[in-house]
């Protein structure tokens, strides 16, 4: 993104971890926290184009449902046009136009 674009989406300092119940843990009422994103960071200006890879477990889902605003991230931010779309000042006028730019393609090894 050079200097004279405005960033299109920011994703600022997102975290995410999921609870592991079951095992030992989980019969005394307690439940393992397992880290999916730890501080992800970038941003996008306007015809900028981004693809995410990783292994299998690495975090691209949690991050594509946080930032489609299907999930909430535990810290973090998700802004779109300037607008807010995670955490809890939403503006569901940005998450709507937001949903209109979205691409999401899923490859496997077949």
């Amino acid at each position: 993104m050079t200097e004279n674009n405005k960033a299109l989406l920011e994703v600022n300092k997102v975290f995410k971890a999921y609870s592991e119940d079951g095992g030992l843990l989980g019969l005394f009422g307690g439940s393992k926290r397992i880290p999916a994103l730890n501080g992800v960071s970038f941003s996008l200006a306007e015809g900028e184009i981004m693809g995410l890879i990783g292994e299998s477990g690495s975090g691209k889902s949690a991050l594509a449902r946080i930032i489609t605003g299907q999930e909430k991230a535990d810290q973090g931010k998700v802004i779109f046009a300037g607008k807010p779309v995670t955490g809890t000042d939403l503006d569901t006028s940005a998450i709507k136009q937001f949903a209109l730019c979205l691409g999401r393609n899923f490859y496997g090894p077949d």
